[in-house]
């Protein structure tokens, strides 16, 4: 993992905040920036749950992918248990309820690198 300086992780909560918190409905704490985070050729992230205390609402920016010869879909699990896969291209984001949605990419990846940034907060 490529770690991001202070004052960039401090500039990402800021500046997503408000978007965040209008899609959650909710005042939302900074908790986590986590990344730059880069899977390799046969990466894969099984599906998981994130945790509760810090990661109520998040949001994955996708900011580089190389040599990618297959999409690699996040696949996600609704409040009615339906599956969902989701791609994004650089520059895309998600924003998503990690403590709660089934989440992960149980496939392996097929290209040379992706990369992620991970944001997290939690209710106030």
């Amino acid at each position: 993992m490529l770690e991001l300086p202070q004052a960039l992780r401090e500039l990402l909560h800021a500046e997503l905040q408000p978007l965040v918190e209008a899609w959650a409905g909710d005042y939302l704490v900074p908790t986590y920036v986590y990344g730059i985070r880069e899977y390799l050729r046969g990466s894969i992230l099984k599906m998981h749950r994130d945790r509760v205390e810090t990661h109520i609402a998040s949001v994955i920016l996708n900011v580089d992918q190389q040599g990618v010869r297959t999409p690699w879909p996040l696949f996600m699990h609704d409040h009615q248990f339906r599956t969902h896969a989701v791609l994004l291209e650089p520059g895309e984001m998600l924003f998503y309820e990690g403590a709660r949605l089934l989440h992960g990419r149980p496939e392996p990846f097929d290209g040379e690198r992706y990369a992620n940034v991970f944001v997290h907060y939690k209710c106030l």
